[in-house]
């Protein structure tokens, strides 16, 4: 949560669980009748967003009770992202379309253009466009309404993500293609990043926006300031890593697993720590809002909450199916997590599940908070998004892609909800869906 007091984890036993630091399920969010791959909190802390496989996101309160179901997508929908705002969520579906929902489920834009699934789609920091990332080899840039501003070509294989930097002015693309690229606005290909002997699952840009983290499919993770210069090559995961972040001050990095390790690093490469614990592939890492703090989700159907030392404080159960991911809600007092058992659950810091979001058919991989942390949204592969208060009621189900749901992401302001589908659209919608 975004004030790191709580966890909230995705799984595909379809449901979410919200977990307090100690480990206590706060709540088990059920609905969803599919894997719950993304769970988001809002910036506020006070919902969550689901995605599913059953093709729709929700959107649930910290009870578990589901505000609204999002309903649209024809295929799963992967992840979801509430806009800086609060105000607007934005969806990635494997139906190949973005869709933008207002936070009551309904779409305002439904974003078509890519020719293959795009799942993962961002906000820009000011909350004014939205760049997509797609497996038909390019990146696009669209404002709120829907409308493709460029069409960024050169990678020769699947984008796996595309990042803003902090100040909004470039974006940074990895690729199956071994490399990562730095962009600006216009389209235009600053650096070409190589050194990475296989696919890049992701790059995310430090806070302060002048270096790069890459984790690949080559077992390492690669350090690169804005020239494409890399300063330090991390080695010592035995596996691929599926995962990477920044620490709050930009100071150390996490990354998760295949290995089923998560390790802690200083900027010159150091581990610091291996966390170990998971029994099975550890699928995502992210810090707390103050940084002291670490939760990771697993394929082992649990989350585990960390400290800086690599000691799990608590393991989160509940889930009856692999956890995708789990975000803090903004406040940190409360976790969102998302799983293939087609649930979003909400849970206290102890561990104690508040809320299990239900309603969701398909497995929901993405959930996301709205900036306000008062509803959530999910993206699922049941074509639809949710969007839910705290209580795990479903506001509103967002439905108009053909496929699964990849992503959905509110707006800075958190009036319009952004998603991104297997139907190869995007789609913005306004809160009522």
């Amino acid at each position: 949560s975004p004030d790191g007091q709580t966890i909230v984890s995705a799984s595909y036993d379809n449901t979410l669980k919200l977990w307090n630091l100690n480990g206590q399920c706060l709540h088990t969010f059920t609905g969803h009748s599919g894997g719950v791959p993304n769970a988001n909190f809002s910036p506020d802390g006070q919902t969550i967003i689901s995605t599913s496989f059953d093709n729709t996101l929700k959107l649930w309160n910290l009870n578990g009770q589901c505000l609204h179901t999002f309903t649209g997508h024809s295929s799963e929908v992967q992840s979801a992202n509430f806009s800086p705002d609060g105000q607007t969520i934005i969806s990635a579906s494997g139906d190949n379309t973005l869709k933008l929902w207002g936070l009551g489920g309904q779409c305002l834009h439904t974003f078509t253009g890519h020719s293959d699934k795009a799942p993962r789609v961002n906000f820009s920091p000011d909350g004014q466009t939205i760049v997509s990332a797609s497996d038909d080899k390019t990146l696009k840039l669209w404002n709120l309404n829907g409308e493709c501003l460029h069409t960024f070509t050169g990678h020769s294989n699947e984008v796996l993500s595309a990042n803003f930097s902090p100040d909004g002015q470039t974006i940074v693309s990895a690729s199956y293609d071994n490399t990562l690229k730095l962009w600006n606005l216009n389209g235009e290909c600053l650096h070409t990043f190589t050194g990475h002997s296989n696919g890049v699952l992701s790059a995310n840009f430090s806070p302060d926006g002048q270096t790069i983290i890459s984790a690949s499919y080559d077992n390492t993770l690669k350090l690169w300031n804005l020239n494409g210069q890399c300063l330090h090559t991390f080695t010592g995961h035995s596996s691929w890593i599926r995962d990477t972040n920044f620490s709050p001050d930009g100071q150390t990095i996490v990354s998760a697993s295949g290995d089923k390790t998560l390790k802690l690093w200083n900027l010159n490469g150091q581990c610091l720590h291996t966390f170990t614990g998971h029994s099975s592939w550890a699928l995502s890492a992210n810090f707390s809002p103050d940084g002291q703090t670490i939760i990771s989700t697993s394929f082992d159907n649990t989350l585990k909450l960390w400290n800086l030392n690599g000691q799990c404080l608590h393991t989160f159960t509940g889930h009856s199916s692999e956890v995708q991911s789990a975000n803090f809600s903004p406040d940190g007092q409360t976790i969102i997590s998302a799983s293939g058992d087609n649930t979003l659950k909400l849970w206290g810091l102890g561990g104690q599940c508040l809320h299990t979001f239900t309603g969701h058919s398909d497995k929901a991989p993405r959930v996301n908070f709205s900036p306000d942390g008062q509803t959530i949204v999910s993206a699922s592969d049941d074509k639809t998004l949710k969007l839910w208060n705290l209580n795990g009621e479903c506001l509103h189900t967002f439905t108009g892609h053909s496929n699964e749901v990849l992503s959905a992401n509110f707006s800075p302001d958190g009036q319009t909800i952004v998603s991104a589908s297997y139907d190869n659209t995007l789609k913005l919608w306004n809160l009522n869906g």
